[in-house]
């Protein structure tokens, strides 16, 4: 089951731990701004794309998409099926909006 993070929690989670965000939009979206150090995973990417970012981080991962998050829910379910061991896998609570909306800035392509 997918478990819900908010902004605030977030925001302290990083000061405590390396957390794997991801953007389960498209790439196009990312590359217009996602959060600090975010990789995009979008929906579309196969099983085998999936658990190879899933490979090469083994803590905390956060998955965000669009304010009403259902591709990063969806992408949520995967990583937890793909994993095929317990994972602390997030939803960030309306997304990239949410985000913003609480005031932090967003990074532009890879700068």
């Amino acid at each position: 089951m997918v478990t819900p993070i908010s902004v605030t929690e977030l925001v302290a989670l990083l000061a405590e731990q390396p957390v794997l965000l991801v953007e389960a939009l498209s790439a196009d979206f990312h590359a217009t701004g996602h959060l600090p150090d975010a990789v995009s995973v979008p929906l579309s990417s196969t099983d085998s794309e999936v658990a190879s970012w899933l490979s090469e981080h083994d803590g905390t991962v956060v998955v965000y998409g669009s304010r009403d998050g259902g591709e990063a829910i969806e992408l949520a379910d995967r990583m937890i099926l793909l994993s095929g061991v317990e994972r602390d896998v997030r939803v960030l609570e309306g997304g990239k909006e949410a985000w913003v909306e609480s005031g932090h800035s967003l990074t532009v392509a890879d700068d």
